[in-house]
């Protein structure tokens, strides 16, 4: 069990790095939006008061993740993956209902496919973490709970 704590702590901290870097890709993004100018603003298709409404919306989620995994909250790995499901699924769905060229409709199957993938591995990692938590209750408990001692 010790083995797979120290590669818990180590995905741990992939997870922080992965969820500070969003955090700033998000605030990089914010600043950039903010800073287009209207000529530009208009030939998008995505509105620019919309487009700093979900930056905003993304720096603050993705800070809140940053600051549970700092501060080692209960539950924050699994609510920061949920919450990287999350963006790649609104990224997913923000390409196919504002994508217009033929090369952003083209990265939409990639995307599809990564969210896929992350949802499995993440769900995959869930249940081996209740699994070997629930082998260790087993394996290292020294009384049995709720059963019957034989009279005999």
């Amino acid at each position: 069990m010790i083995a797979f704590m120290g590669n818990e702590n180590r995905n741990s901290r992939w997870l922080t790095l992965l969820i500070a870097f969003m955090t700033l890709v998000q605030a990089g993004g914010l600043i950039r939006t903010m800073q287009r100018s209207e000529a530009l603003s208009t030939q998008l298709t995505l509105s620019r008061p919309l487009e700093i409404a979900a930056g905003l919306v993304w720096l603050t989620v993705f800070g809140w993740l940053l600051w549970a995994l700092i501060r080692n909250r209960p539950h924050a790995q699994f609510r920061a993956v949920i919450g990287v499901i999350g963006f790649i699924a609104y990224s997913v769905l923000r390409l196919f209902i504002f994508a217009q060229a033929d090369y952003d409709r083209q990265r939409i199957p990639f995307l599809v496919l990564l969210l896929v993938i992350t949802a499995l591995l993440a769900s995959g990692f869930r249940l081996l973490s209740v699994f070997l938590k629930h082998k260790e209750i087993i394996t290292y408990d020294s009384k049995p709970r709720n059963r019957r001692q034989d009279p005999h």
